[in-house]
C-alpha cells in the first residue's frame, strides 16, 4: 500500500485508531500495525480486539503488531491465535510496574532476536522494544 491505513475500533464514543504500513525488510513485505486500544474495562479491549482481529492479515503472511493494548498478555494471546508475544515483562505503571499491557506481537513468520521492556521515560507506561527478523515469506521473499 502506498499510503497508511487506519480503522476506527470505535467503542462507545471513544475511538482509537490503528495504523498500518507495508515494510521492505531485505525485498520480503511486512505488515506493520500500531494500535492503541481503550481502556474502558471490562468490555473495550474484548471487544476491540474481535474487530481487529477480523481485519488482520492473513494466516501465513509475515506481520507484527504493536502499541498500547490497555489489556494483559495472555488475554491479548486468546483473542488472537496464531500470534505470540515478542517481549514480556511489567510495562505498567512505569514508575512501579505490576502489569503487561504494552505489547509487540508476532507471526510465526517472524522471529525475535531480541526484546526488553525499557526504563521509566517519563510516560504512565514503559516502552518495549523488541529487534525482529522476517523469515521471507512475503512478496519478494
Amino acid at each position: 500500500m502506498d499510503d497508511p491505513e487506519h480503522l476506527d475500533l470505535l467503542v462507545r464514543s471513544e475511538a482509537h485508531l490503528r495504523i498500518e504500513l507495508e515494510l521492505d525488510v531485505g525485498g520480503s513485505t511486512v505488515d506493520l500495525i500500531g494500535l492503541h486500544l481503550s481502556s474502558r474495562l471490562p468490555y473495550g479491549p474484548p471487544i476491540q480486539m474481535r474487530r481487529l482481529a477480523a481485519t488482520l492479515p492473513r494466516p501465513g503472511w509475515p506481520a507484527v503488531l504493536a502499541g498500547d493494548w490497555n489489556f494483559w498478555g495472555p488475554g491479548v494471546c486468546s483473542f488472537l491465535p496464531g500470534w505470540r508475544r515478542a517481549v514480556k515483562g511489567r510495562t505498567w505503571p512505569a514508575i512501579r510496574p505490576h502489569s503487561q499491557i504494552d505489547h509487540i506481537l508476532v507471526r510465526p513468520e517472524i522471529g525475535v532476536i531480541d526484546s526488553a521492556v525499557l526504563p521509566d521515560v517519563g510516560s504512565d507506561h514503559r516502552p518495549v522494544r523488541a529487534d525482529l527478523e522476517s523469515a521471507g515469506r512475503g512478496e519478494g521473499g
